[in-house]
């Protein structure tokens, strides 16, 4: 059986925060070859929302391979008399058997095209020990990441300062491993992207590319996915367009 020749760009489409709101994206996703949700696909738990976005997913056959990670909106209450505590919720993972969309949960994966992803779960503030040959490419992070605030002086508007100032062991992860691209939410006002160069790599240029793919903003507009063409012989983001 002859094999598919691997893709040398892969086209990322990414989306996260749409709140059981997925159905209005339906007619908006662009072409690619993996799509990825970021976390809060349901609001408040809402199992009728998990469902329906579980089923809204498998559907979106035009991409090869779907992932999708936890927020903190997807997880559901176990026991309504149980105390609001980490044990009293359970995850959201029954919607994700036997369907073609894969949940990673604390997961290293590789795509049919070699492109390395690790997804964090929402519950996750581990670090975990990549080696040389399994570095992942991509981080998949609901939590928003705390940044280096010379970058953001640089880069963001004062108003989206503390949205960067999120999750000190996201950005730790990515920025000591190197990891090129680092997708992530939750902070919705925060859509947008932030480049933070890597000091004394002996690399020029070498950097790590933090991507909020929020969907849903303020006044429930819904923007449209990030699309990012990542680059698998530079093993790098060669192209990112985040409209609005």
């Amino acid at each position: 059986m002859q094999q598919t020749k691997k893709k040398s760009v892969v086209r990322l489409v990414v989306i996260s925060d749409t709140h059981g709101c997925h159905e209005e994206l339906t007619y908006r996703m662009p072409p690619g070859d993996v799509l990825i949700h970021c976390g809060d696909f349901s609001d408040k738990g809402s199992r009728s929302q998990a469902a329906s976005f579980a089923e809204w997913i498998s559907q979106l056959d035009q991409y090869e391979q779907r992932f999708v990670i936890d927020g903190n909106h997807d997880r559901t209450r176990s026991n309504v008399d149980d105390n609001d505590d980490e044990s009293s919720f359970q995850t959201m993972e029954e919607f994700f058997t036997g369907i073609p969309v894969r949940l990673l949960r604390d997961e290293y994966v590789e795509t049919r095209d070699g492109l390395r992803i690790y997804g964090a779960s929402w519950n996750s503030a581990s670090d975990p020990v990549f080696s040389p040959d399994h570095r992942p490419d991509v981080v998949l992070s609901h939590r928003n990441p705390c940044l280096p605030k010379e970058c953001l002086f640089e880069q963001v508007g004062v108003n989206q300062l503390q949205g960067w100032r999120g999750d000190r062991d996201t950005s730790r992860m990515v920025l000591s491993h190197q990891i090129p691209l680092c997708l992530s939410g939750h902070a919705h006002r925060c859509r947008g992207m932030v480049v933070v160069p890597h000091q004394d790599c002996g690399k020029e240029h070498s950097c790590s590319y933090f991507v909020n793919a929020a969907s849903l903003r303020s006044g429930n507009a819904i923007m449209p996915p990030v699309v990012i063409d990542f680059d698998m012989n530079l093993r790098k983001p060669i192209h990112i367009a985040i409209d609005g």
